[in-house]
């Protein structure tokens, strides 16, 4: 059996499995967060093999998803993905089994359970996910909220034609308790028809359990345009609308809390593995409210830190990044 490490920002995840298919998708997908040699205290076991229903207890149902049903055993939680795999998570001891006969929905667990157990540690450090578009440009970090499907992807793709723009995260950069953010680049996934004319080894296609297909395009064949991490500099707080052009308008911060309010503190938009949010009672609550009021404080600080604008984009792609990088020009000379 192989593995692969990888390294969150101090949050060490090993992935094993006897598939060399599952493993090296998710490989290409947390690329920038290769790692090795280390001591990973989370460990994810896969499986291509027919979930073991026959050893299961009757255990009692917790949360109800789209996706799948979990159910608590004692110590351990159950998620069923209605027949077609299963996921065993010991949470005292960090380890994740994941038995599934075909590869590609092997796959999507690995990924979903990556982004939901990395969100999770990370917000105990302190260090956020926010749901937008995060890019560098001279040296400074610019954050496009947009709502899910609002054309985040399609605004990055006609950003990128600008040099000067450099890549954090396409769809969750990370903001620490100061303000400042870090990157968190991760394949890019497009509507078939619409992904970028790119290399084929650096393309894939994936068939997803609840949205359709999606053509992805590894990470790796931005390496060159990525940005490690970069001190606040403008918040976009993006909308699209019908007109043809897009427009820029001066925000206030508490225009800025109220939109990051929905897309950090909250995290419309973010995977948030809500088959592993397992009520503890009155502790979790606490728990939860200190998280809660850690993304609002990081939140607050990237507000104050930066210089924010409502954006509404039009139906240009083209005219919308001109708009944006036309405001990072302006802004950064004033």
């Amino acid at each position: 059996m192989n593995a692969r490490q990888f390294d969150f920002y101090g949050v060490g995840i090993e992935v094993q499995s006897g598939s060399e298919e599952v493993l090296d998708a998710v490989g290409r997908d947390f690329s920038f967060f290769s790692s090795s040699g280390m001591d990973c205290a989370h460990r994810i076991l896969v499986q291509l093999a027919a979930p073991n229903y026959p050893d299961l207890p009757a255990a009692r149902p917790l949360v109800y998803t789209p996706r799948n049903v979990s159910y608590r055993d004692g110590e351990m939680i159950h998620i069923d993905y209605f027949g077609r795999a299963l996921v065993s998570w010991q949470p005292r001891a960090n380890r994740y089994q994941v038995q599934a006969e075909d590869a590609g929905l092997a796959h999507e667990i690995v990924y979903l359970t990556m982004l939901s157990l990395v969100g999770e540690q990370l917000d105990r450090r302190g260090i956020h996910r926010v749901h937008a578009l995060g890019v560098c440009y001279h040296g400074r970090a610019t954050i496009i909220t947009l709502p899910p499907g609002g054309g985040k992807t399609t605004l990055l793709k006609a950003l990128l034609a600008c040099p000067e723009i450099k890549l954090l995260s396409e769809d969750s950069p990370l903001v620490t308790r100061a303000g400042d953010v870090l990157a968190f680049p991760l394949r890019l996934g497009f509507v078939p028809g619409t992904e970028p004319d790119v290399p084929a080894q650096f393309v894939r296609r994936v068939e997803r359990m609840e949205f359709g297909p999606k053509v992805l395009v590894d990470i790796e064949y931005y390496r060159d345009r990525l940005a490690n991490r970069a001190e606040p500099g403008v918040v976009f707080l993006g909308a699209r609308r019908l007109a043809a052009a897009p427009s820029v308008t001066p925000a206030s911060r508490g225009d800025a809390l109220k939109n990051l309010s929905r897309h950090c503190v909250i995290g419309l938009g973010l995977y948030q593995g809500l088959e592993f949010a397992v009520q503890h009672g009155f502790s979790d609550l606490l728990k939860r409210g200190r998280i809660a009021w850690s993304r609002l404080r990081s939140s607050n600080a990237l507000a104050r830190r930066s210089r924010l604008f409502h954006l509404k984009l039009g139906r240009d792609s083209e005219a919308n990044a001109r708009a944006v990088i036309e405001c990072l020009a302006n802004t950064g000379r004033s």
